[in-house]
């Protein structure tokens, strides 16, 4: 028998809205091998009769190395990708540029711990809190597990999928093959891609107020941080530059300076 404070159970005077939760993989619609130079575009059709839990959404690859000799990441999962888009009912929602760029900043203004954490399911850290990672030795591979990348998949809303027509479609393109290793020349082969994901059934009754709500042209209000990267020329010690976006609110703002010919 727990300890009454151990016990999260909920009292009986609790209304019982979700009947069911299931673990949900999603398998890629573009096939099951990728690499950047064949077939560098990975999509999936997250679709389904319940709620989708965002902020369960996790993207699962293996990575093998098909050279000759070990390669050594310098970013994190998503800094193998220069493009990740989300369209829902086939409107483009999020479309994330400069995906490796952003990967290696904002995991460097990360607190240590949460750093050391997310190593666990990616590439793990030589030392702790460092900005270094394990090889993949010749011939070897590594399974990579990740948080999405999107803002709307990273809030704490849940997503009534069956009201979404065609579902939500995630695409996610290779960047060069060089760009998330230190190496050059690398070759390198991306299999048994997933998308793993929570989803809940919820009370009939419940299920068709957001059904009706939706019909009479409501709508349901999402709120998430986005980013949005934009890559300039620099030719002269001063410079200016215009960005004008359609956003309620600007949250941070980031600006880095790569020399010609650096990573």
């Amino acid at each position: 028998h727990l300890i009454e404070g151990l016990s999260f159970k909920p009292p009986n005077a609790t209304a019982n809205y979700v009947l069911e939760t299931r673990y949900t993989t999603y398998q890629a619609e573009s096939g099951n091998r990728f690499d950047p130079v064949s077939s560098r575009v990975i999509r999936f059709r997250l679709a389904d009769h319940g709620f989708l839990e965002s902020s369960s959404v996790r993207l699962a690859l293996t990575i093998q190395n098909k050279g000759d000799q070990p390669i050594t990441p310098c970013g994190q999962t998503m800094s193998l990708f220069r493009r990740a888009r989300l369209f829902a009912a086939s409107q483009l929602i999020e479309d994330r540029t400069e995906l490796a760029t952003e990967t290696a900043i904002t995991d460097r203004l990360k607190d240590s711990l949460r750093r050391m954490n997310d190593s666990i399911e990616q590439h793990p850290h030589d030392a702790f809190n460092a900005n270094t990672f394990t090889q993949i030795g010749a011939g070897k591979s590594r399974r990579l597990i990740a948080p999405s990348c999107f803002g709307t998949l990273n809030q704490d809303k849940w997503i009534p999928l069956h009201l979404v027509s065609g579902g939500l479609i995630v695409e996610f393109e290779l960047d060069d093959a060089d760009t998330a290793f230190n190496e050059t020349t690398v070759s390198y082969e991306i299999t048994d891609v997933k998308i793993f994901a929570t989803l809940h059934t919820i009370d009939s009754a419940l299920a068709n107020s957001y059904a009706s709500h939706v019909l009479k042209g409501n709508p349901l209000h999402l709120h998430y941080s986005w980013v949005v990267s934009s890559r300039h020329l620099v030719n002269g010690s001063s410079f200016s530059i215009s960005l004008v976006r359609g956003f309620t609110r600007l949250k941070q703002c980031f600006i880095v300076f790569v020399k010609n010919g650096d990573k």
